[in-house]
């Protein structure tokens, strides 16, 4: 695996003796109870005039700022509902899935095979060592398209490609299969997908580093057990999963092992850091997305046990990156798609001019109007899975070279992608 590159950044000075004791913790049963009967209660109470509200809101002033022109009223309906339905973990921490290792939404001409992901055996130097974090073995499910030579569990043959993907759900809740995205990916580009089910950080013992422990378990899979080399793999993900994607290919950077051929990241959280809410877009685009702002409490949970200061780092705020910690991925192929009506946008387009004026190739193509992971919703009227399609494939396939003018962006959305960020 190599030598181990020794951290600049001083992590023993950084790490807390035990977990911050104001960390937002899950809540216990009896009250988790209570509070999740309370906020169904209410969830179904104002779903009525919310849908009523937004229908006669649509009718009269059309779709949110920025919005027009693709948005539909049923597509705005959905997400005033998701909204709605994301606002109870503004005010606590869900409870652990115990439905972890349950199948959900898998397309047709998809297989999918249940593994039990073993720890991690990389040595643990820097941002990953805590003594109070163990390895554990984590659900895994991979995806296979039906007619493909290799699948399941077979052995990678010569020159074969796979996604390793992460979830979203801000790192306090998210189930690899809760939407076909995965499984999209898999039909449509050809290829394996291994999503791992890594841990959400709602306690000590499951705050970072273990989702980086359980994201690295998942590549060790891939190129131990599987024998997928590493420049055929491209790791994606989605908001937190995003994060957890750039976490991880840092870390292979600290560990001096070799680096996924590409990053396919569909609006990467970029800033976990305490600071992260005073951006622009974070209040100019809160009702052009769905997406409540309940990161901060996730955020303080992941981060319990290192000092406040450790958040604005770039293993927690990938936006505070400076030149020298982009390097490793100059040679490393990056795609970035996001929405410009998403509450993450500027720290999205902020990271993404950091990465290129460090050197490193990112292709970055945003949806006018767009939300929040718009490619794995797949919104009436939008075109994110669409563009997401088209432009992650060739990415994947190693086949960008091929295609003129990649990534080539929809008519639609011409217009606002020229210049942008230069």
């Amino acid at each position: 695996m190599g030598d181990v590159v020794t951290n600049p950044i001083d992590w023993p000075s950084l790490r807390r003796v035990k977990p911050d004791p104001s960390a937002p913790t899950t809540p216990s049963q009896p009250f988790r109870s209570l509070y999740g009967a309370v906020a169904t209660a209410g969830t179904i109470a104002a779903l009525p005039p919310v849908v009523v509200l937004t229908m006669i809101k649509h009718k009269i002033y059309g779709p949110p700022t920025g919005a027009r022109g693709w948005m539909p009223m049923r597509a705005e309906v959905f997400m005033r509902v998701v909204q709605l339905v994301l606002c109870r973990f503004v005010w606590a921490m869900p409870g652990v899935d115990r439905k972890e290792w349950d199948l959900h939404a898998i397309p047709d001409g998809v297989e999918c095979k249940q593994v039990t992901i073993q720890p991690a055996r990389a040595p643990r130097t820097g941002f990953a060592v805590c003594d109070a974090v163990e390895g554990v073995a984590r659900p895994g499910f991979i995806l296979s398209p039906k007619d493909a030579e290799a699948k399941g569990w077979d052995k990678a043959l010569p020159g074969e490609k796979a996604i390793l993907y992460f979830v979203g759900g801000g790192y306090a809740f998210g189930h690899p299969l809760e939407r076909p995205f995965a499984g999209r990916m898999a039909k449509k580009f050809g290829v394996r997908v291994l999503a791992v089910n890594y841990r959400k950080v709602l306690n000590s013992s499951q705050a970072f580093p273990a989702p980086l422990l359980d994201a690295l378990a998942g590549w060790e899979y891939l190129t131990n057990n599987l024998g997928f080399e590493a420049s055929n793999i491209t790791i994606s993900g989605e908001s937190a999963g995003g994060n957890l994607s750039l976490l991880l290919t840092r870390y292979l950077a600290d560990l001096d092992t070799p680096l996924p051929g590409a990053l396919a990241l569909s609006s990467p959280w970029c800033d976990m850091g305490p600071d992260s809410h005073k951006r622009n877009s974070m209040t100019a685009n809160y009702f052009s997305d769905y997406l409540p702002w309940f990161g901060a409490k996730a955020a303080r949970s992941a981060a319990r046990h290192y000092a406040h200061e450790a958040r604005r780092t770039a293993y927690f705020a990938p936006v505070h990156a400076t030149k020298e910690e982009w390097a490793h991925l100059k040679d490393v192929n990056v795609y970035v798609q996001a929405g410009s009506g998403e509450i993450l946008v500027d720290e999205i387009r902020i990271t993404v001019k950091n990465m290129r004026s460090a050197g490193v190739e990112v292709a970055y193509v945003e949806e006018p109007g767009g939300v929040h992971i718009a490619p794995s919703f797949v919104l009436s009227g939008s075109e994110a899975w669409h563009q997401w399609r088209d432009d992650v494939g060739p990415l994947v396939k190693g086949t960008t070279a091929e295609v003129k003018g990649w990534p080539v962006v929809r008519p639609s959305w011409a217009e606002a992608n020229e210049g942008l960020l230069q």
